[in-house]
C-alpha cells in the first residue's frame, strides 16, 4: 500500500517538479558590430564574446552576461536592479529574447536589445544611446561550450 502511496504521489509531482528546465550554460558567439558615432562615423569591428546564459523557469529569471574582454557587450536580464529602468523579456522555447533601458548617474538613457534564437544559435544584439551619441548594432553566430572538455 505504502508503494502504491508513494507511486501516485511522484505520478501527480513529476510534472510540476519538471515543469520549468533550468539552465546554466556558456555560449561561445563569433560576433560582427557596426558602431553609428553622432558624427556620423561609422565603424566595424569583429569579436569572440563568450556569453553565460542562467535560466530559472520556475522564478521567470533569464541573464545573459557576456564574460569575455571585449567590453561591447553589456550584461542583461529579467531582473530590474541598479541603474535598470525597465525590462522586457520577449524569450519563449526556441529563443531568449531581452530588452532593457538603463540611465547612468550621469543621465544618460540606453536601450539594449539582445536575442539569441536557441535552435540556429544566431545573436542579434542593439544597444542606442537615446542622445544620439552612440547606436551598436552585433549579429552572429554562437555555440555551447563543451563544459565535459576539460584542458587542466
Amino acid at each position: 500500500m505504502f508503494t502504491k502511496r508513494s507511486l501516485s504521489f511522484f505520478a501527480l509531482m513529476m510534472p510540476l517538479i519538471c515543469m520549468g528546465q533550468d539552465i546554466e550554460i556558456k555560449l561561445s558567439c563569433q560576433m560582427i558590430f557596426d558602431r553609428t558615432f553622432m558624427s556620423g562615423t561609422k565603424e566595424r569591428s569583429t569579436a569572440e564574446e563568450i556569453l553565460e546564459v542562467t535560466q530559472y523557469k520556475r522564478l521567470e529569471f533569464l541573464s545573459i552576461i557576456p564574460i569575455g574582454d571585449s567590453g561591447t557587450l553589456g550584461s542583461i536580464s529579467t531582473r530590474n536592479t541598479g541603474n535598470v529602468i525597465s525590462v522586457e523579456n520577449f524569450s519563449d522555447d526556441n529563443k531568449w529574447s531581452l530588452s532593457n533601458t538603463t540611465k547612468s548617474s550621469e543621465g544618460y538613457v540606453a536601450k539594449t536589445s539582445l536575442t539569441i534564437d536557441r535552435n540556429s544559435g544566431k545573436i542579434f544584439y542593439y544597444r542606442d544611446w537615446r542622445d544620439g551619441r552612440l547606436v551598436i548594432q552585433g549579429q552572429g553566430n554562437c555555440k555551447k561550450v563543451d563544459s565535459t572538455k576539460k584542458l587542466f
